[in-house]
């Protein structure tokens, strides 16, 4: 039995593929979109009688001339001109060209662009959560594709639907869900273990000096690390932030502590010299200083949750944090916030809460 699905003016035929048909299919069922329903009907009738007859056979395996237009291309082709013209411009340019050579590696690559269909996406959904790979992987993937889709649609003018779109268009929870964002805290005397341990052997002034800035700001690692001394304003005892993961420049404020570190560690440099050590120098510093100070479970990327709770902790509202953190909306940034329970219990009600005073007492 055959679907029907109005999308903008036009319709988009679904027919299923019983599993008693023997002949060799390339998925399950076989989409197609049209200007109008009867077309889809008769395009669906047709199908659906040589299934019957035995006689239909998949298109999708075929080896087909192409008629030169860009939809009948391989996917692969569209692909690698989004990867060329599109991914460049992009902040995050590294990590979308790595996922979409994936794209360019899978099978379905091979096939015409427009042949794509939402059930190829599902199928490839299926794939990946049989390999156990992580709901975010999966979901970035997909988008992804989506990305590659929806621009050739757009902006290229391919005569094609967005499969990825009339899959999610479904039902809600088609894509795996991602998993609950980080939690993880410093606890009791961790922040002064790590601290000593930062300092230990070379690199230790400008690791120190890292981790005071990160701990106010709740600045993204990479921003921090692309930063030169010529960032920094004393006047102001702030860094400007001039190419940041959104494209807009900001900048950030910087206390006492930090600030002093700060000034002490770039002491000498030339104004074109980065701040702090490179990825691989801080990678490994961290992994030892978490070693050495037998702290588990808390990544770098924690002090950016760590850092923007303690703000909301103080009272800093809101416009402040994103200010500071580099987010565009209030809902980003509230996926960062983690108070403790003591934090909800101040908050809730007050110092003079029974809790406090037991525990000042204790």
């Amino acid at each position: 039995m055959a679907s029907f699905r109005p999308h903008k003016g036009r319709w988009t035929v679904t027919v299923r593929i019983p599993a008693e048909f023997q002949g060799p299919v390339a998925a399950r069922s076989i989409s197609e979109t049209f200007p109008k329903k009867r077309e889809a009907q008769t395009w669906a009738d047709g199908i659906e009688t040589g299934i019957k007859l035995g006689t239909w056979r998949d298109p999708r395996l075929e080896d087909r001339k192409t008629s030169g237009r860009c939809e009948d291309r391989p996917l692969r082709d569209t692909i690698q001109r989004y990867k060329d013209t599109v991914t460049p411009t992009k902040k995050g340019a590294a990590k979308e060209a790595t996922l979409l050579e994936r794209w360019m590696r899978h099978e379905l690559a091979d096939r015409p662009t427009r042949t794509i269909a939402r059930s190829d996406i599902a199928t490839y959904r299926d794939e990946r959560v049989r390999a156990k790979k992580a709901p975010q992987t999966i979901r970035n993937e997909i988008n992804t594709l989506s990305a590659v889709f929806g621009y050739a649609k757009s902006d290229w003018g391919y005569d094609l639907e967005n499969p990825v779109r009339d899959l999610l268009s479904q039902r809600k929870g088609v894509l795996p869900k991602a998993r609950p964002g980080r939690e993880r805290r410093l606890v009791g005397d961790e922040q002064s273990r790590l601290e000593k341990a930062l300092t230990e052997g070379g690199d230790g002034e400008g690791m120190l000096a890292l981790w005071r800035v990160l701990l106010d700001t709740g600045m993204r690692l990479g921003e921090a690390l692309g930063l030169t001394v010529a960032t920094v304003r004393n006047g102001e005892r702030s860094l400007l932030l001039p190419d940041t993961k959104n494209g807009t420049t900001r900048e950030v404020l910087l206390s006492d502590q930090a600030w002093t570190d700060l000034c002490d560690h770039i002491r000498g440099l030339d104004d074109d010299e980065l701040l702090f050590p490179g990825q691989g120098v801080v990678d490994y510093r961290w992994k030892l200083a978490r070693a050495t100070a037998k702290v588990s479970g808390f990544r770098i990327h924690d002090l950016r949750h760590e850092a923007l709770s303690r703000m909301a902790a103080r009272g800093v509202d809101i416009k402040t944090m994103m200010s500071q953190s580099g987010h565009k909306t209030p809902a980003m940034l509230m996926r960062y916030l983690n108070p403790t329970r003591e934090e909800r219990r101040l908050k809730l009600f007050g110092e003079s809460s029974s809790y406090f005073q037991h525990q000042v007492a204790a």
